[in-house]
């Protein structure tokens, strides 16, 4: 039975909800912003061009997620713990069947709710070098925690030292891809060495013209549309830049890599073959510059027909976090621990829930638990007290009803677990938990550990908390 059937675009749409609120209340806005200039409400002033824009950014952001946890619902009646080492492991699963090919970790949406700024540092401890984010203060965030120093003094290192580029923080040997809106702060990127995604051709000119006027040859990966119609060099605009690359008219760009993304999650299907026919032509016409096309859903069928898709370098995302269609012996990093709220003992034929939903056919005990719709909970779903399993019978928005009547002395000072494949079915739960108020605790070791006597101990100390 699956708990939990979102959409991943409805995931997608809860990480942008966050960080669009965070935006707006950025008292920075009004001289930084990102979007589409053709976007209704956008600012159309050119910002300055240093990098305290994206660092303020990163901090009303915290400070967002800061307020949102104590205004939360589910402040401290729910959490979610995320396995550090878990995350460690899937990587290394990845590594070791990709070997050769280049395995990069996408951290992009707060490594897709699971906590960027403490997965990065235990990534590159186990072997990690090339990560993904979106956005510039996402990259300054995993920068910050790799190299173990808070983002002010990185940023502080780059500005007093106007003509430098991140001096004593540097640790060789790793990349940061920066996947979109690069162009609105140039300098933030060079100075931290980021590597860009140039998305348009507009871009690639703006680019290179940049590294021109900084007098070096500046690496930058190139995004290419084969058949998704999304944000990047769409195939009119390849046509011109082939034309401009043959007239060596990009002379201060090192291109690190070619990119593209999948537009099924489906090899097979006939889209996928036109899609990978554009991909040989590319690499036919670029033979010297690798390419990067699989993601973690192509990462299995890749290997299981030659490694004809895989490439130079795979992008794994959701398969590190054990979502979707994984590796074997790929695991699920989390599980979300919910507080019971209240034990009833409801007779038979006495409704429960909204509309009288559900009608006992015989005397039932229910436990009254702080988690429902709101954080993504669906009807027919399960959860586990102890070592038993019990079933939702209802929801409401902030609580669910749970039948616990063949569980013997439940108390509320039990916690109700949702994990494995019940949480696992959807890719929105961790990230709606941040806009209502559910906590996160990072821990080390495995799931194999005894829950049948655990009892309520929400997160207390703050610096497990996500800030």
């Amino acid at each position: 039975m699956h708990i939990l059937k979102c959409s991943y675009m409805g995931f997608l749409l809860a990480n942008c909800q966050v960080i669009s609120s965070a935006v707006a209340q950025d008292p920075f806005h009004s001289s930084f912003s990102y979007g589409d200039p053709n976007e209704l409400g956008h600012d159309k002033r050119i910002p300055p061009n240093n990098a305290l824009n994206s660092v303020n950014l990163v901090r009303s952001m915290n400070q967002y997620r800061k307020e949102r946890a104590g205004r939360g619902v589910n402040a401290r009646q729910a959490w979610m713990s995320v396995d550090i080492a878990t995350i460690q492991k899937n990587f290394k699963i990845y590594q070791r069947a990709l070997k050769p090919t280049v395995c990069a970790a996408v951290l992009k949406s707060n490594a897709y709710g699971f906590g960027a700024a403490k997965i990065a540092p235990a990534l590159y401890s186990v072997g990690a070098r090339h990560f993904f984010v979106s956005t510039i203060p996402e990259a300054i965030e995993i920068a910050a925690a790799i190299a173990n120093v808070p983002e002010r003094d990185l940023v502080s290192a780059i500005n007093d030292n106007a003509n430098k580029r991140v001096p004593s923080y540097d640790k060789s040997g790793y990349n940061i891809f920066v996947l979109s809106r690069c162009s609105d702060d140039w300098l933030s990127m060079y100075k931290f060495k980021f590597i860009p995604s140039l998305n348009s051709l507009n871009e690639v000119h703006r680019y290179n013209e940049f590294a021109k006027s900084q007098k070096e040859v500046l690496p930058a990966v190139l995004h290419i549309d084969t058949g998704m119609n999304s944000y990047a060099v769409n195939p009119r605009d390849f046509s011109k830049f082939c034309t401009s690359h043959k007239n060596c008219e990009f002379k201060f760009i090192e291109w690190r890599y070619f990119m593209s993304h999948p537009v099924s999650m489906d090899p097979e299907n006939y889209t996928s073959g036109v899609q990978r026919q554009r991909v040989l032509g590319i690499r036919g016409m670029f033979p010297n510059i690798p390419f990067s096309f699989a993601s973690s859903y192509w990462t299995k069928y890749g290997l299981s027909t030659g490694r004809d898709w895989l490439f130079d370098m795979v992008r794994i995302g959701s398969g590190l976090y054990g979502i979707g269609e994984c590796l074997d012996g790929v695991k699920f990093c989390a599980k979300l621990k919910v507080k019971i709220l209240q034990i009833q003992d409801v007779p038979k034929d006495v409704p429960v829930g909204y509309e009288s939903n559900y009608i006992p056919q015989h005397d039932m005990r229910i436990a009254i638990i702080a988690c429902g719709y709101q954080q993504g909970l669906m009807h027919n779903g399960d959860v586990r007290i102890g070592r038993d399993t019990a079933s939702i019978i209802d929801l409401c928005q902030n609580t669910a009803f749970v039948d616990v009547t063949h569980i013997k002395n439940v108390t509320t000072c039990d916690v109700a677990s949702i994990e494995g494949e019940h949480l696992r079915t959807c890719a929105e739960m961790h990230c709606r938990s941040i806009e209502t108020g559910i906590e996160r605790v990072w821990i080390e070791d495995s799931f194999t550990r005894d829950e049948s006597t655990e009892t309520v101990s929400p997160p207390t100390t703050p610096s497990v908390h996500e800030k």
